[in-house]
């Protein structure tokens, strides 16, 4: 495109900014060029008019605020030929007025490139005294922005208030909107390349603007505007000249520009070819925690191999190098190959507290494959001697587990992975591949004991009880249906050890593009961001050579059940509970949740609920406990509600279902616990709060949703809230009794005092109870509510005993008919 520079004695010109600006990427959106024609078309126009005025040179600087990011989005694309013609244009249209002599500047207004530098001045100073504006209080990633700039569609900012932190851009008594130009920021959809595009509204006082610039810039502007609409503006860019990225520009991640890339964020310190690696960790579902917990671990031990390690490493390590090769199985891992082959299997992980801010580009995820694709890079991987592990972060729904602790052989996938293996086709066989983890695992153990290669251990990195237990009870009831040889092989030759992973990682949007554009000028389509703690604690129990994990700070021990007991009952229990009560209260994201002392003190007081169950500890659980308040409380993450509340029937089952069995069995209450899965049933029979819609996203969604509509229906009725549980947890008869009774008192609660007044009075019975001051005509329904909520106790209690007493007389009759078969002998 085209750029201004300023000659000697203050004369401009125009010239093609490529020129100033190396190419950027081969991969850009084609659609920039109607942007960057547009950008072009309007420049000329204004150059051509002949004006010289302050107001036409401020026109055409706020134009070249835009030409940068306008050239790097059609660098090396088809589409540059034509962008380079049309800059080109523009600079001649515009050298033909030779530049024009600055006109004299009314008093006390700045002109031309002196406005600019006062500006940066103005700027510098603001930021200098202000060492971190975005520790505002935060509705969005970078700061409080709400009451900076408002919800409305396309709103204008001409003085912003330096109060929240954006500097007030008024130069000389005379604002930028005097000078005829108008700003503002908008946030483009994810399809979009201009993340953070800046429109100029020009206007020139006293004159409607030349007609070919205004239609330039509508164009321009209307090329992303439909899809603009439909995106939530929550979170928007201010995008002002003190920036370095308008000098730097932002810089595509790619191997070729890492050396540019390292003056703004940290960057791999070690070779990235993938022939050097011998030893590989086969990854199954490769996302956004795998990429900031497991990956970055491996990062870091790549440095450390790189450099030097010990030679007296622990048995069964190997030096290595390690590294990453990640595996797709399901349709969405489509996009992930896509953008880590686009990028040279490089991403960045952006650690965000209020202790440190930090980018960093992962180099450990060296390849990937998309098993449906590539079946045989598939096997070959699974094949390879050098794999020596295989982990997966695949969620709890992944391990394809019905409600009673078994394989569920009812799913379609299951079905579809048990007939491919069974199946003796052998074409069939080559050109299919698994869809579920298990008969991939299968698959690739089979392989390898068919040709006689030492399997790979099996590493799970889920958020669940005993990981590895359930996932070697899985394969193996998998591989029993399929063959009952390979079943037992498995269970004598493979390991698999538990692990607990640990660190916050919220979904990528947008706004983290943009936000790591901004502030450290570099282009990663997929990023993460994450929070500044992460721990990885792995059982000692490995059928192969494994990576030195304690060089990185990995906790390598025999029994790794104590630290995930406490980090799966305290911060997972606990991050579910929030979840339902805050987002009933109109919450979006945690941080804002535990800024409200409700919320907060409801967190504390479940953790002090379940504390009872956690047992043999060698940690300060207090101290834990405080921790997890503290990061749940990080406002520079920005964990959004409605990605912790999915999956709610899998995440509960994992995370409270043996709190509930042991606070049920030492006849202790489960008050705070009963709220919150009261509130999940609130939540299924919600469509919205506070004009935000709720969508449920949930395995058993549909059955769920039905139950929890007919309690919620019936509030004063037990039945439909322990049919709701019955599908979640599967309790046993008498614990399923008692805690329905406490969730049903809650949802009763809940539904005629609403979450913050049930909160406020400390719990639901004391909610309920306190609207019988207020109401005495309550206290009959009170009355009758708890004689029902007895009555189905008793119910209960009676069918107990009656099983029991049923239980008893078939075994003596059992007894009786053994005693008479001896006797016969």
């Amino acid at each position: 495109m085209v750029g201004l520079l300023e000659g000697p004695g203050g004369h401009r010109k125009l010239q093609p900014w490529c020129c100033q600006q190396p190419s950027a990427c081969e991969h850009r959106n084609p659609q920039s060029l109607e942007r960057v024609t547009a950008v072009a078309a309007a420049v000329a126009a204004v150059a051509s008019a002949g004006v010289h005025d302050n107001a036409a040179e401020s026109q055409l600087e706020a134009l070249n605020l835009m030409l940068p990011r306008a050239l790097s989005a059609t660098m090396g694309c088809r589409e540059e030929a034509a962008a380079t013609t049309a800059a080109a244009a523009a600079a001649a249209a515009f050298n033909k007025t030779d530049g024009g002599d600055p006109r004299a500047a009314p008093p006390g207004v700045l002109h031309g490139y002196e406005a600019l530098r006062a500006m940066r001045a103005r700027a510098h100073e603001f930021r200098k005294g202000y060492h971190n504006w975005r520790r505002h209080q935060a509705h969005g990633a970078r700061g409080d922005v709400h009451d900076v700039f408002t919800q409305e569609e396309a709103p204008y900012l001409t003085q912003q208030s330096s109060t929240n932190g954006i500097a007030d851009w008024s130069v000389g008594g005379s604002s930028l909107e005097s000078a005829g130009i108008l700003m503002y920021s908008s946030k483009p959809n994810e399809s979009s390349e201009f993340l953070s595009s800046l429109v100029c509204s020009l206007k020139t006082p006293g004159a409607a603007p030349p007609s070919a610039a205004a239609e330039a810039l509508q164009l321009m502007h209307a090329a992303g505007r439909a899809a603009e609409q439909q995106q939530p503006q929550w979170l928007r860019f201010f995008f002002n000249p003190h920036t370095p990225l308008l000098s730097n520009g932002v810089l595509p991640l790619r191997r070729d520009f890492l050396h540019r890339i390292s003056e703004r964020a940290a960057v791999p310190q070690y070779p990235l070819e993938s022939s050097a690696i011998q030893c590989w960790v086969a990854h199954v579902g490769v996302g956004g925690f795998h990429r900031s917990h497991q990956c970055v671990f491996y990062d870091e031990l790549l440095a450390k191999t790189h450099a030097g390690l010990p030679d007296d490493l622990p048995e069964g390590v190997h030096k290595g190098p390690w590294a990453v090769c990640g595996i797709g199985i399901l349709p969405g891992d489509k996009r992930m190959s896509n953008v880590l082959h686009e990028q040279e299997f490089l991403y960045t992980v952006l650690t965000r507290s209020q202790r440190v801010c930090e980018a960093r580009v992962i180099g450990a995820l060296m390849d990937f494959v998309y098993a449906p694709e590539e079946p045989l890079r598939l096997k070959g991987l699974l094949l390879d001697i050098r794999t020596k592990l295989l982990s997966l972060t695949i969620t709890e729904k992944g391990y394809c587990m019905a409600t009673n602790g078994d394989l569920d052989k009812s799913l379609a996938a299951v079905k579809q992975d048990l007939a491919l293996m069974k199946c003796k086709d052998i074409r069939k066989q080559e050109s299919c591949t698994p869809q579920t983890a298990l008969g991939l695992i299968y698959l690739g153990l089979k392989l390898r004991r068919d040709a006689k290669i030492r399997p790979f251990t099996v590493l799970s990195c889920d958020n669940i009880p005993n990981n590895g237990k359930l996932l070697k009870k899985m394969v193996i009831q998998f591989a029993t249906e399929v063959d009952v040889e390979m079943a037992t092989w498995i269970s004598k030759h493979v390991c698999f050890p538990c692990t607990m992973v640990d660190r916050i990682t919220p979904v990528t949007g947008t706004e983290h593009i943009a936000l790591l554009e901004e502030d450290y000028g570099i282009g990663d389509k997929w990023p993460v961001v994450a929070e500044d703690f992460k721990q990885w604690v792995i059982g000692d129990n490995f059928c192969n050579e494994r990576p030195f994990f304690e060089a990185v700070g990995c906790l390598v021990v025999r029994e790794v059940q104590s630290y995930e007991e406490m980090k799966l009952k305290l911060l997972n229990g606990g991050h579910s509970c929030v979840a339902y009560v805050a987002t009933l209260l109109g919450y979006r994201f945690v941080d804002e949740a535990l800024r409200d002392v409700r919320v907060s003190g409801f967190l504390r007081s479940f953790m002090d609920e379940v504390t009872p169950c956690l047992e043999d500890l060698k940690v300060d659980v207090e101290r834990y406990k405080e921790r997890i308040v503290e990061r749940f409380g990080n406002a520079f993450v920005k964990d959004e509600l409605q990605r912790v509340a999915q999956d709610g029937s899998s995440k509960f089952y994992s995370t409270t279902r043996n709190s509930i069995l042991l606070l049920l069995e030492r006849k202790k209450n489960c008050l705070k616990l009963s709220i919150a899965l009261a509130a999940w049933i609130l939540y299924f029979a919600t469509d919205s709060v506070q004009g935000t819609p709720i969508v449920p996203s949930d395995p058993k969604s549909k059955e769920l949703r039905g139950f929890a509509l007919s309690a919620v229906a019936q509030p004063y009725r037990v039945a439909p809230v322990e049919q709701f549980l019955n599908v979640v947890y599967g309790l046993p008869a008498g614990a399923a009794s008692v805690l329905s009774r406490f969730v049903a008192i809650s949802l009763a609660s809940l539904i005629r005092r609403g979450v913050a007044e049930t909160l406020d009075a400390g719990g639901a019975l004391e909610s309920l109870l306190g609207i019988c001051f207020e109401d005495e005509t309550f206290w009959g329904s009170l009355v009758d509510f708890c004689s029902s909520v007895s009555a189905a106790a008793a119910e209960a209690q009676q069918q107990q005993q009656q099983q029991q007493q049923e239980q008893h007389e078939e075994e003596e009759a059992k007894h009786e008919l053994s005693l008479e078969g001896d006797s016969t002998k």
